[in-house]
């Protein structure tokens, strides 16, 4: 408790002083005029709170992919006090343990993997609607974003029915995990939350042991059998699938359509050309990215963008600033559907630590955008949104529309 206030006061007191980075930590509901202020700064300066701090494209991508930073400190030591128990998955390891753990991993998503899991995912975006008061209104977050990708990962994992209220409702809470810095109060609530989750990943292990099935637990119990990795991995990798496979896919679809219902022309051009669904997609990635930034510890001394930064610097990649970066994107401040970009933006991250999810976050957006302006062309807006306030995440909490 005592550190979490030592530390946020420092961070409030160093924002009063106008450090931008401190600014953003104290959570915007519109960051993006101090990301110009950090990138105004130049490609890599030193904030008041002793971090580094960049919001230029090709230098972040740069430090994202250099072996010479990680996630945690040379020793293994963690930078930031630890949150919850997901603190230690596989995101939050460097290699040879993140590399192991991913290589299990990536099948699950592979491009064959994403074919099959499009018809359930299709299949619930109906569903989702189908129950909707769409001429009445309804909120386009709590009654379809929010359930689109959790119904997914359900099945991705096996979760049985009499599982589905637990597993959804600490999913739920789980996703203060992705808003960064949280309160003491926060944290309890976090780690509730998590503990719920492992619960039923532990059970669900126990069952796929005895009577194996086609989902993610059975092939990690294999995984576990064959001395691949341990019990407590398998529940991390499982962790994380539940959490950022869900709350980011949310923030995808509701960012993305408010963008398209703010610009009726763009709303249209996908209307008459459901197949610019993908473009939709990549588009609010880079413009209104769910994730804001990504952090990076040099495990040695390092000389980059005419800096000298001394083993153990933390450095905080303005991911979502670089995503708007004049020196890569053509009118960077522009919605636009049909962008043709030969860059890719840094929403999934880069390097080593590249979003394992990418691929499944894409489908399910390309998914529900087409849905949506497929069953729902009139959709409205009919009050104001409720954003999170958040430094790491980017999102929407309530979002109330109407089909006519």
């Amino acid at each position: 408790m005592e550190e979490y206030l030592q530390t946020s006061r420092f961070i409030w007191y160093m924002g009063a002083l106008g450090d931008p980075y401190a600014l953003l930590l104290r959570g915007q509901e519109d960051p993006y005029e101090l990301f110009e202020q950090v990138r105004a700064r130049g490609p890599l300066h030193l904030s008041r709170l002793g971090t580094w701090v960049s919001a230029d494209h090709a230098l972040g991508n740069k430090i994202l992919r250099d072996g010479r930073f990680g996630t945690r400190r040379a020793d293994g030591a963690r930078v930031a006090p630890q949150f919850s128990s997901l603190d230690d998955s596989f995101l939050k390891l460097d290699p040879p343990d993140h590399t192991r753990l991913r290589r299990l991993s990536i099948p699950l998503f592979s491009p064959k993997m994403m074919a099959g899991y499009r018809p359930h995912v299709e299949h619930v975006c109906n569903e989702l609607l189908d129950r909707l008061d769409l001429e009445g209104g309804f909120d386009l977050v709590q009654d379809f974003a929010k359930h689109l990708p959790i119904a997914l990962i359900r099945g991705l994992l096996g979760i049985p029915e009499e599982y589905r209220e637990k597993f959804d409702r600490c999913c739920h809470g789980s996703a203060l995990v992705l808003e960064g810095f949280v309160s003491p109060e926060q944290t309890e609530e976090l780690q509730l939350a998590v503990d719920g989750l492992y619960e039923v990943f532990s059970d669900m292990m126990e069952l796929r042991a005895a009577d194996p099935g086609e989902d993610v637990i059975s092939r990690l119990v294999a995984a576990e059998r064959e001395g691949l990795l341990t019990r407590s991995e398998s529940i991390g990798v499982c962790g994380i699938i539940a959490v950022a496979g869900t709350e980011t896919t949310t923030n995808l679809v509701a960012n993305g359509t408010l963008a398209l219902l703010d610009r009726p022309e763009q709303w249209d051009l996908l209307r008459e050309n459901p197949d610019l669904a993908p473009g939709v997609v990549e588009e609010t990635l880079r413009w209104d990215s769910p994730a804001q930034l990504a952090t990076r510890v040099a495990h040695a001394e390092v000389e980059i963008a005419g800096q000298t930064l001394p083993e153990g610097s933390l450095v905080a990649i303005l991911t979502a600033a670089a995503n708007r970066d004049p020196a890569v994107f053509k009118d960077p401040d522009v919605f636009d559907i049909t962008r043709n970009s030969k860059t890719e933006h840094l929403a999934f991250s880069g390097g080593p630590h590249y979003c394992l999810g990418a691929p499944l976050a894409r489908m399910e957006g390309d998914v529900a955008f087409r849905t949506l302006v497929d069953r729902l062309p009139q959709l409205r807006q009919t009050g104001p949104v409720d954003r999170w306030v958040s430094a790491s995440a980017r999102g929407l909490r309530h979002f109330p529309v109407a089909a006519r």
